[in-house]
């Protein structure tokens, strides 16, 4: 079906069933993130060096050594220039790391 049919169908759905589309896609949404989460946490290890783009420091790019690899996040430490270990330390959505 088509993006013009699916469109005509909804004009003819009420409140209630609407709400339960909108429930249906909002469940295939987060599943298909939780597998594209899986399959980046399979590529990753412990010790493992990473970078990612902080939001919060204005797109600095920071590098992380993993310590712990949760279920959804990674935990690591972030790495000084000098590739020292330093004392912050970040929780990161894997979907955002990338292999240093």
């Amino acid at each position: 079906m088509n993006i013009e049919g699916m469109q005509k169908v909804l004009k003819t759905l009420t409140e209630d069933q609407l709400r339960l589309v909108n429930r249906m896609v909002v469940d295939q949404i987060r599943e298909v993130q939780r597998q594209k989460a899986r399959g980046v946490l399979t590529a990753l290890h412990v010790g493992q060096k990473v970078y990612f783009y902080s939001r919060k420091d204005g797109g600095r790019k920071i590098q992380l050594e993993i310590d712990r690899i949760n279920d959804k996040t990674v935990t690591g430490t972030e790495l000084l220039p000098d590739g020292s270990r330093g004392f912050m330390t970040w929780r990161v959505g894997a979907t955002l790391l990338r292999a240093a």
